[in-house]
């Protein structure tokens, strides 16, 4: 799913003085470790004046480990009513997945596998903090774009009218099929949110969902186990 070498696509300039002591390719390769491929197989009988014909088709899309338990956030759009669901880790060990946990008001849930050995969790940042014009990273993981480092900025905080909290946020990756799920990281390597969509409207804007309304729900859920 994700190459050992990257071809660095730089969108905007992602220069930090964490980056100057460790590089792209340095973020990218412990970053890829706590990436994981999601397939989703379907079942489809196909009628035909004849006979009935079964077929599969697939869909994919990027989980990121949570908890070394095994512990996976993805959209819920990739995983939704499906029967069944593979995890594929970075190293190529297959595993297969249950539902845990749902989330009603944005579009991640998280998935429950049992490795064979501890996983590595990506590191939580504070979304809180975040701000527009703020550098991010994240790490293509599409059919067509596997191999690229994209960096680019915040554009836009989309926050609950109420309580003021950042629920989501704008950015202006040009991201590809197959992207969604995948992570929004800052200058110090640590998570900020996950992709959800590509706006259709708009080239280069994607919406992604914050860390803290994942984190808090994560907390929860494994409380729950």
């Amino acid at each position: 799913m994700i190459k050992a070498f990257y071809t660095l696509i730089l969108i905007l300039g992602f220069a930090s003085p964490v980056l100057a002591e460790i590089s792209l390719i340095e973020q990218a390769q412990q970053l890829k470790t706590c990436m994981v491929e999601v397939k989703t197989i379907y079942i489809r009988t196909i009628k035909t004046p004849t006979s009935n014909r079964v077929a599969t088709y697939t869909r994919t899309g990027v989980g990121l480990i949570l908890d070394a338990s095994g512990i996976i956030v993805t959209n819920t759009h990739t995983i939704v009513n499906a029967p069944r669901i593979i995890v594929v880790l970075n190293d190529g060990t297959t595993l297969e997945a249950q539902v845990g946990y749902i989330s009603n008001g944005h579009d991640f849930s998280f998935l429950k596998v049992n490795p064979p050995k501890p996983l590595k969790p990506i590191s939580w940042a504070d979304s809180s903090a975040v701000n527009v014009g703020d550098s991010i990273l994240t790490l293509g993981a599409a059919d067509i774009d596997t191999d690229s480092i994209l960096s680019g900025k915040v554009t836009a905080l989309l926050q609950n009218q109420h309580s003021g909290q950042t629920q989501m946020f704008e950015t202006n990756l040009n991201l590809y099929k197959g992207n969604s799920g995948g992570p929004i990281i800052n200058h110090e390597g640590r998570l900020i949110g996950i992709i959800m969509a590509k706006d259709k409207k708009q080239n280069h804007v994607s919406l992604a969902i914050a860390s803290d309304i994942i984190h808090r729900a994560f907390l929860q859920y494994k409380n729950s186990l």
